[in-house]
This record gives C-alpha cells, sequence and structure tokens, in this order.
C-alpha cells in the first residue's frame, strides 16, 4: 500500500511540474495555469473566450472559394471603371468581355480570367 502512493504521489509531482512547463510556452495559445503565491494561490485559464473571428470560418471548410476572376466581378470592376449598363457578352475558359457605355459611347472591355481581372482590351 505505502509503494502504491509513493508511486501516485510521484505520478502527479511529473503531471504538475509537466503542467506548469508547458503553461509559459503556450500563453500565446490562451492557456495560462498558475500555482503557488500567498495563501496556496491555484488559477486556470484556457482559451479566449471566443472573442476573435477566424477568416476560415467565413467560408467555410467544405466550400471552394474561386481565385480567378468571375463574370459577376468582371461587371462589377467595369462599373468600378466607369462603365455603365455593363454586362457580359462573351465567356470562356480564357475571358470575359463586358459591353457598356461610358460618356454616352459604346465601350467593350476584355478581362482575363486571372485573379483580380487583369485588362486585356480597353
Amino acid at each position: 500500500m505505502f509503494r502504491f502512493l509513493k508511486t501516485a504521489a510521484l505520478a502527479s509531482m511529473i503531471g504538475v511540474g509537466a503542467i506548469g512547463a508547458t503553461a509559459g510556452t503556450a500563453q500565446a495559445d490562451g492557456l495560462s495555469i498558475g500555482f503557488g503565491g500567498s495563501g496556496g494561490h491555484f488559477s486556470m485559464y484556457f482559451g479566449d473566450g471566443g472573442r476573435h473571428w477566424h477568416s476560415d470560418r467565413r467560408w467555410g471548410k467544405g466550400r471552394h472559394f474561386r481565385r480567378g476572376c468571375t463574370p459577376w466581378r468582371a461587371v462589377n470592376k467595369a462599373r468600378h471603371m466607369g462603365v455603365r449598363h455593363a454586362r457580359v457578352v462573351r465567356a470562356n475558359h480564357r475571358i470575359i468581355k463586358v459591353r457598356g457605355r461610358k460618356f454616352g459611347h459604346r465601350v467593350n472591355i476584355v478581362f482575363a480570367r486571372a485573379p483580380h481581372c487583369p485588362v486585356l482590351n480597353w
């Protein structure tokens, strides 16, 4: 029986020492464990309370986000360039052609399917 108590006490001391050692290195992740102090102080803190917004939550884990240019992005960019009544007239796997009016004249803008919709022909 005495041997069992000795083993249990030694195991608990090793466990407490391991928790105290990891508390100093994991404070940036939100883990804080304190021992000692006057009056036998003991405190524990885990996590940040959920106050921070993580960018990967916005799209979800199973949602695929297309990084290239899409027709609605090309129309939106054309509107920001000052084209009124912008609409897609042709789209394939390489280009998106948008037609509209600017200063009363008809304009055609060709966008590439690359990220940020680069303008090929204005």
